[in-house]
């Protein structure tokens, strides 16, 4: 049995790195999508637009 912990540090370090981690229930199974930027981004405070551009998927888990 877990502790929990997994999501809270996965986001922790998500963030860290200025991405994103949303969840996606709209397929018959729930995932969780982390988006992280390619290059630095020079400001925190960025739109999904500017950040869509500027992430790719690494990987997709399901």
């Amino acid at each position: 049995s877990g502790t929990g912990l997994g999501l809270s540090i996965a986001r922790s370090i998500v963030y860290a790195h200025h991405g994103t981690l949303t969840l996606d229930t709209s397929s018959p199974h729930t995932r969780f999508v982390i988006q992280l930027p390619k290059h630095h981004l020079k400001s925190a405070q960025t739109s999904k637009a500017a950040l869509d551009s500027e992430t790719s998927t690494l990987f997709h888990l399901q």
